[in-house]
């Protein structure tokens, strides 16, 4: 069916020789596939203030095939990682951070 990949002049293809998916409603049932599919992992990587006395979202990101995306919640640095992992051992600094995957019972520090 569909494949999830980038877009290019390489690899664009003709529409006029293609031929519709579906009825409107099956096609639309094939886009929620795409996007569940290829849809990134969201995570957020937490300070600990104190000792568990208080927590603050410092990062938000997105970790997807070709890597992880890092944005700063208040300003300041934003990057590219190779995975969430990585984000949270270089942008930690030696605070207490927590890595919180958004969807997963298993969540790393």
């Amino acid at each position: 069916m569909f494949e999830t990949h980038e877009l290019t002049e390489e690899n664009a293809v003709d529409e006029s020789e293609l031929a519709p998916l579906g009825t409107h409603e099956e096609f639309r049932e094939l886009l929620v596939d795409l996007v569940r599919a290829s849809a990134p992992e969201v995570f957020a990587l937490c300070e600990e203030i104190g000792d568990r006395a208080d927590g603050v979202v410092r990062y938000w990101g997105l970790s997807h095939r070709d890597g992880t995306e890092v944005f700063a919640q208040h300003g300041g640095l934003n990057g590219r990682f190779r995975s969430p992992e990585s984000a949270l051992r270089l942008l930690s600094g030696g605070r207490a951070m927590h890595l919180v995957r958004l969807g997963s019972e298993t969540n790393t520090s």
